[in-house]
């Protein structure tokens, strides 16, 4: 009898999960197992140019400063530092940050986009959050 093994990537995180275990939703991606499997292999500090994150403490400073996050900013970030240097569409976003949980027709994504760029761009050099036209958001050095 043939065993086949089920590999599924999460940002940052390879998780091998054996075929008597695939039964269970615990481990489908979403799921509250697999998040804190991941998170718990995402590093607890992140730098990018001068931005410098500690995800563990929920720090996030800029040339030194310290800058103050709500809980959505701080997911957002965090979700695009994970993926630095990639775009990262609006339904991605959504589901990581509200978990499907919102009027996908309403600006609320832009709102937030908005307060982080105020508070992460506004006042320093060069800018990181960059929006990609009928694509997504983008972190990371101007291309």
């Amino acid at each position: 009898m043939r065993s086949t093994i089920a590999c599924a990537v999460w940002p940052s995180a390879l998780t091998i999960i054996s075929p008597n275990h695939l039964h269970s939703a615990s481990w489908w991606p979403g799921s509250r197992r697999w998040r804190a499997a991941a998170l718990a292999l995402t590093p607890e500090r992140v730098r990018l140019g001068d931005l410098e994150v500690d995800v563990a403490s929920r720090q996030v400073r800029r040339s030194g400063r310290a800058i103050s996050l709500t809980a959505k900013e701080f997911a957002l970030l965090e979700l695009l530092l994970r993926h630095s240097g990639q775009v990262i569409d609006r339904s991605s976003i959504t589901a990581h940050v509200w978990d499907n949980n919102h009027d996908p027709f309403a600006n609320v994504l832009e709102v937030l986009v908005r307060r982080l760029r105020s508070k992460i761009d506004d006042g320093f050099e060069p800018k990181l959050i960059h929006t990609i036209r009928g694509a997504g958001y983008r972190i990371g050095p101007a291309t």
